[in-house]
C-alpha cells in the first residue's frame, strides 16, 4: 500500500512537472497558425472541422480529406481532436495551442509515472520526465499545432507502456492493464503509424526487466498473449489498403525517390544528424535538407560511420549490465527506424519525430548522469548536474519556440539556416504574401528563381504577386514564360489570352487562344474566350462557331450559350436565339442579364405568354 506521504511526494513532484512546463511553452498561447499543414488542417478546412460527422469520416480517409489534396498521411485521433478544437474555439490560435501544452503536460506526468516505475525512485523519475518535457526537440512538436499527432502518439505510447508494465506483476489485480494494453496501443495506431515500431518496446521490456530469453519471447503462449495487438495491427493495415491502395503509402505521392542502396548508405548520417539534434540542440530547424547535412559529406559521413558504430555497441554492451540504459537507448533505436528513409519520404529528417523517442533519451540520460554522480557517492552531485541540465534545456526551449509565432519567423528562420531549401523558400514568401507584403514575397520568389528557374509553381505565384499589385505587363511576361517552360500545356496559353484581353489587346488575345487550341482542342474555355475576343475584333462568325464549340465541349457553360444567342439576336435570328437560351435555361440557375435578354426576345418574337410565364417562373 501507498504511503501517504510518498502520495503527497508525488503530488507536489506532479506539480513541478506542470508548472515547468506551463512557465517554458506558456508563451505558445499567444501564438498564431503557421502556413505549415495548420492552413490545409485547419485555417482553410472550416467546412469539414465544423461538421460533427466528420468524426466518422476521419476514420476511414487521409488527414488531408477536408482539403481536397493528396496525402498519404492517416492520423484520424489528430484530426478528431482539431474537430472538438473547432467546435470549442472555432478559428482562435489560442485553443488549439492550449490543448497541445495540457497534451504535453499529461505526456510529461505519464512519462514521471513510467519512470518512476522503472527506475523505483520517484527524483530519478522527475528528473527524467523534465528532461523529456524540457528539451528543446520538443518545441516543434508544442509549438506547431499540426505537429501535436506526435504529442497524442506519446501519450497512448507511454500510457500502452505503463498498463504493459503493469500487466506483468503478479497479482489478482493483472488483468484490466491486459485489456488496456492493446486499447491504448489501438488509439496510439490510429494515432500515427509509426506506432506500430514501438510494439517491439514491449518483448524488449520484458526481455530487460523480466529476465526473459527470445525462445520464451517467440515461444507460443507469448505470442497468444499478444495476440489482440497483432490483430489490432492487421486490422489498421487493412483500413490503409482501402484507402491508399498500398500498406505503406509513401510511394503513391513521392514515388521510389533515390534508389534504395543510396537511401540505405544515407542510414548513418541520418542517425548522426538525429543524435546531434538531441546531444547538442543548437542548430534547431523545420527544415532539414539531406543536402546540407554535414554526415552526408566527408569527412564527416566516416565520422557518423563511426558514431553509428559507438551506438550499437553502446546498445549491445547495456544488454545484460545495465537493462535500464539498455531500454533507454533501444526506445531511442526504434523510434528512429521510421526516420531512416527505407520507405521513401520528402524530409527524413523532422524534428517532431523526435517527441516519443525522447523517453529513451530521457531514460538513458538519467541513469547515466545517477550512475556518474555515485563515483562521488553524494546525492547532492547527482541533484546539481540534473538541474543544471534542465535549466539550460528550458532556457534553449525558451529561446527556441517565439520561431513557432507564425510563419514568417518560422521560415524565415528555416531559410537563415539552409539558404537554398526551396520549400522553406517558398512558404517564406507564401507567408509575406498572406499579410500584404508584396514587395518582400517578391524578391523572396526571385531569390527562388535563381535555385530552380523552371520551376513553373513558382512562376504562377510571381504572376500572382504580380496581379494583385496591378503589374499587368510583368503577369504578361511571366505568362510567355511560362508557356516557354510548358508548351504542351493549353492551360498556360489560357491564362496569357486573358492577361492580353486585361491589357486591351484582343488580337494578341485570339493568337494564344488558338495556339492553344492547336495543343489540345479539348478545352472548352479556350474556344469560350476566342469567341469573346473575335467578337471584339469584328470577326462575328469566328466567335459563333467558338461559343458553338465551347458548347459542344462543356453543355454546362451557361455563359457560351448567352454570348452565342447575343450573336444570334444581333442578326435577327429570334428564333436561333430563343432556342439557344432555352437549352441553357435547365444548366444552372441563370443570372439576371440572361433571363432579361431571353424575356425581351420572348417580347420581340411576339411571345407574350412566355415571357410572363418565364417572370412568373424566376419571380424577377
Amino acid at each position: 500500500m501507498t504511503s501517504p506521504s510518498t502520495i503527497t511526494s508525488r503530488w507536489k513532484f506532479l506539480i513541478i512537472i506542470t508548472a515547468s512546463v506551463v512557465l517554458v511553452y506558456g508563451q505558445t498561447l499567444k501564438f498564431g497558425f503557421v502556413n505549415y499543414d495548420d492552413d490545409e488542417l485547419i485555417y482553410n478546412n472550416q467546412k469539414f472541422l465544423s461538421d460533427w460527422r466528420n468524426v466518422g469520416t476521419a476514420f476511414t480517409a487521409h488527414a488531408f480529406i477536408g482539403a481536397g489534396g493528396e496525402s498519404v498521411y492517416y492520423r484520424p485521433l489528430h484530426v478528431v481532436t482539431l474537430i472538438i478544437d473547432y467546435h470549442i474555439w472555432q478559428l482562435d490560435p489560442f485553443g488549439y495551442h492550449l490543448t497541445s501544452v495540457i497534451l504535453h503536460t499529461m505526456t510529461a506526468i505519464l512519462v514521471f509515472l513510467l519512470l518512476e516505475t522503472i527506475f523505483g525512485n520517484s527524483i530519478l523519475a522527475l528528473f527524467g520526465s523534465l528532461i523529456f518535457a524540457l528539451h528543446p526537440v520538443q518545441t516543434e512538436s508544442v509549438g506547431w499545432i499540426a505537429g501535436r499527432n506526435d504529442i497524442l502518439l506519446g501519450f497512448f505510447i507511454t500510457l500502452m507502456m505503463i498498463s504493459h508494465i503493469q500487466s506483468l506483476r503478479n497479482n489478482v489485480r493483472i488483468k484490466p492493464y491486459q485489456i488496456l494494453t492493446p486499447i491504448f496501443f489501438t488509439f496510439a495506431i490510429f494515432t500515427k503509424e509509426s506506432a506500430a515500431f514501438y510494439l517491439l518496446l514491449l518483448p524488449i521490456y520484458e526481455i530487460c526487466f523480466r529476465n526473459k530469453t527470445l525462445s520464451e519471447i517467440v515461444s507460443k503462449k507469448n505470442i497468444l498473449k499478444f495476440l489482440p495487438i497483432m490483430i489490432i495491427l492487421a486490422l489498421y493495415f487493412i483500413i490503409r489498403l482501402n484507402i491508399f491502395g498500398s500498406l505503406i503509402g509513401a510511394e503513391q505521392m513521392y514515388g521510389k525517390g533515390k534508389p534504395f542502396p543510396d537511401r540505405l548508405a544515407n542510414i548513418p548520417g541520418i542517425i548522426a544528424e538525429h543524435l546531434q539534434l538531441l546531444i547538442a540542440p543548437f542548430s534547431l530547424s523545420v527544415a532539414h535538407p539531406l543536402s546540407d547535412i554535414i554526415w552526408l559529406k566527408q569527412p564527416w559521413y566516416f565520422v557518423s560511420i563511426i558514431v553509428l558504430l559507438l551506438f550499437t555497441i553502446a546498445l549491445w554492451r547495456s544488454w545484460r549490465k545495465h537493462p535500464i540504459l539498455f531500454f533507454g537507448l533501444a526506445w531511442l533505436a526504434i523510434g528512429l527506424l521510421p526516420a531512416l528513409n527505407l520507405f521513401p519520404m520528402p524530409k527524413p529528417i523532422l524534428e517532431h519525430r523526435l517527441y516519443v523517442p525522447m523517453t529513451g533519451v530521457a531514460l538513458a540520460v538519467s541513469f547515466g548522469i545517477d550512475r556518474f554522480s555515485n563515483i562521488f557517492q553524494t546525492v547532492k552531485f547527482r541533484e546539481v548536474l540534473f538541474s543544471i541540465l534542465i535549466i539550460v534545456l528550458a532556457i534553449l526551449s525558451c529561446l527556441r519556440l517565439p520561431v513557432w509565432e507564425n510563419g514568417i519567423t518560422l521560415f524565415s528562420d528555416a531559410v537563415k539556416k539552409a539558404p537554398t531549401d526551396l520549400h522553406s523558400n517558398y512558404s517564406l514568401a507564401r507567408a509575406q504574401y498572406d499579410i500584404g507584403n508584396y514587395s518582400e514575397c517578391n524578391q523572396t520568389l526571385d531569390y527562388y528563381l535563381t535555385l530552380a528557374p523552371t520551376d513553373p509553381r513558382v512562376y504562377r505565384f510571381l504572376r500572382e504577386v504580380y496581379y494583385v499589385t496591378g503589374r499587368r505587363k510583368e503577369v504578361a511576361a511571366i505568362c510567355k514564360k511560362m508557356i516557354e517552360l510548358q508548351p504542351d500545356n493549353p492551360q498556360r496559353y489560357l491564362e496569357a489570352g486573358v492577361i492580353y484581353e486585361e491589357l486591351g489587346q484582343p488580337d494578341s488575345a485570339a493568337i494564344y487562344y488558338r495556339q492553344g487550341i492547336g495543343i489540345d482542342s479539348s478545352v472548352a474555355q479556350l474556344h469560350f474566350r476566342l469567341g469573346i475576343v473575335s467578337e471584339r475584333i469584328g470577326q462575328p462568325i469566328i466567335a459563333t462557331k467558338s461559343y458553338e464549340n465551347a458548347i459542344t465541349l462543356n453543355i454546362r457553360d451557361a455563359d457560351a450559350y448567352f454570348y452565342l444567342a447575343k450573336i444570334y439576336a444581333s442578326v435577327s435570328d429570334l428564333r436561333s436565339a430563343i432556342q439557344v437560351l432555352e437549352s441553357g435555361l435547365s444548366i444552372k440557375s441563370p443570372s439576371i442579364d440572361y433571363l432579361t435578354l431571353l424575356m425581351d426576345l420572348y417580347y420581340k418574337s411576339g411571345d407574350e405568354t412566355k415571357a410572363i410565364e418565364l417572370k412568373r417562373r424566376f419571380n424577377f
